[in-house]
């Protein structure tokens, strides 16, 4: 699973070298466009959009994965009273 996962990032690695390389980043000053940044320069100039949807992302896989425990907890103490229920009797 790994290596397929390794494999999937280096394909978005070259697709993304490949997609940077023709794009600037640019700053409209008056009436003039000065370009702040070419190709993987512009990952260094937008970093602090970048580390949000990293974190976002990292945030919402934690919370899924509380979700799924807590789910999963329920299911298991409605097991259990349903067996104690049936001891019970």
């Amino acid at each position: 699973m790994c290596i397929v996962i390794l494999g999937i990032l280096l394909v978005l690695l070259y697709y993304s070298d490949a997609l940077l390389i023709d794009y600037q980043l640019a700053e409209k000053v008056l009436d003039q466009s000065v370009v702040i940044a070419q190709g993987w320069g512009i990952v260094y100039e937008i970093w602090p959009v970048l580390l949000f949807f990293f974190l976002l992302g990292v945030f919402m896989t934690l919370l899924a994965f509380r979700f799924f425990s807590m789910w999963r907890e329920r299911q298991e103490s409605r097991k259990k009273s349903e067996s104690d229920a049936e001891v019970g009797e």
